[in-house]
């Protein structure tokens, strides 16, 4: 089980670009026609199977989430736009437990196991929030 992939050093902000690339797309085609411009369209999707491949191989569907601090985080867009495009869940830490040896997240219809966190919250709020997490995952790895 993974329990917390780190930020991958991916810079804040492919939101913006991916949004923005949608927008120029369709106001300026020509500019994509004529020029050679890589695509950066799929880049949720290579994220997201990149985050799949962490999880244990044994698991035919693994659940995926994304970690943000919340709705007051300056990143919380992009947190939002990522977990949305890549079809996870968002999650606070509080919709976070481990219960029955496993990290679950809380849903409105009881607790999903969750086997791949993609935390976009800085080390400090992870210390805080996370670390207990951590070591009670660790502990249950299987």
């Amino acid at each position: 089980m993974v329990c917390f992939g780190r930020q991958f050093a991916i810079a804040s902000g492919v939101s913006y670009v991916l949004e923005n690339r949608r927008v120029m797309k369709s106001t300026f085609p020509e500019i994509f026609r004529d020029m050679t411009v890589k695509p950066v369209d799929d880049y949720p999707n290579q994220l997201l199977e990149t985050l799949l491949n962490l999880a244990p191989p044994q698991l035919p569907e693994p659940m995926v989430v994304l970690l943000t601090p919340g709705i007051y985080n300056s990143a919380y867009y992009e947190h939002s736009f990522l977990a949305q495009q890549m079809g996870i869940e968002l999650v606070e830490g509080r919709d976070l437990v481990v219960a029955d040896g496993y990290l679950q997240m809380r849903t409105t219809k009881g607790l999903k196991r969750v086997d791949v966190v993609y935390r976009r919250i800085d080390d400090n709020f992870f210390r805080s929030l996370g670390f207990l997490i951590l070591i009670l995952c660790w502990e249950y790895q299987d």
